[in-house]
């Protein structure tokens, strides 16, 4: 079967079905966002030890996020470079801000009080961006 004759065979309901291949850009941003939400998932995890097994494990859970927090911040340059859609660049540029949001929830612990306990809740909104991001630049590409 030809190339034409893939792209424009019909799926069961009659409509074309495209073939189509993520670009190299958007599959590194794909690949990007699935590592960042696995780091996600890891640091709950060390601060889940550090809450409920042993208190110095806050150390690891501070310097694995610094580790990995640059992620977003790489998929949104790559994003604005290769100039993939809006959607992409704005769930990026989403992502960085609530790294921001994150670390200044972090920073300014003892200053802001009880509005330190949006530090999780960020946490899960980061963890559910990067899935949409995920969806989203499977459905574009």
């Amino acid at each position: 079967m030809s190339k034409n004759e893939l792209n424009n065979r019909l799926d069961t309901r009659g409509e074309k079905v495209m073939q189509q291949r993520l670009s190299a850009p958007a599959m590194f941003v794909k690949t990007l966002a699935w590592l960042f939400a696995i780091c996600l998932i890891a640091q709950v995890f060390l601060a889940g030890l550090a809450v409920f097994s042993d208190s110095a494990r806050w150390t690891e859970h501070s310097h694995f996020a610094d580790g990995f927090a640059v992620l977003p911040l790489i998929m949104l340059i790559i994003a604005m470079v290769t100039k993939q859609p809006a959607a992409i660049r704005a769930q990026c540029a989403a992502l960085v801000g609530m790294i921001v949001l994150m670390f200044l929830s972090a920073i300014y612990l003892k200053q802001i009080g009880w509005l330190a306990a949006i530090h999780p809740v960020i946490a899960v909104f980061l963890f559910f961006r990067a899935m949409a991001l995920i969806r989203t630049v499977g459905k574009i590409h």
